[in-house]
């Protein structure tokens, strides 16, 4: 289900399944909050869009799908990043 033609509740939500109208995907779950702010710092515009156009998406504790084919695992990243002057540690 997408951000901007799934459901915005969680009766509607409960419909879709109900009736089986969605698809399956694989992929990783990730917090929507942290992705867009990782985004932001990237992209800032595109940060925005997600911002104004799809604020009940950008709530702490909301997921956001990524498909497996657009991403790339990496070994023990640390998050947040520690200050550029740190110390190695």
């Amino acid at each position: 289900m997408g951000v901007l033609t799934g459901p915005k509740t969680t009766l509607g939500l409960r419909l879709c399944l109900w009736t089986k109208r969605y698809t399956t995907a694989v992929g990783y779950r990730v917090d929507s909050a942290t992705a867009i702010e990782i985004l932001a710092r990237a992209r800032p515009e595109a940060a925005r869009w997600w911002q104004e156009n799809v604020p009940h998406c950008t709530t702490p504790g909301r997921r956001l799908l990524f498909a497996a084919y657009a991403c790339q695992e990496v070994p023990e990243v640390i998050w947040p990043p520690p200050p550029r002057n740190a110390p190695p540690a």
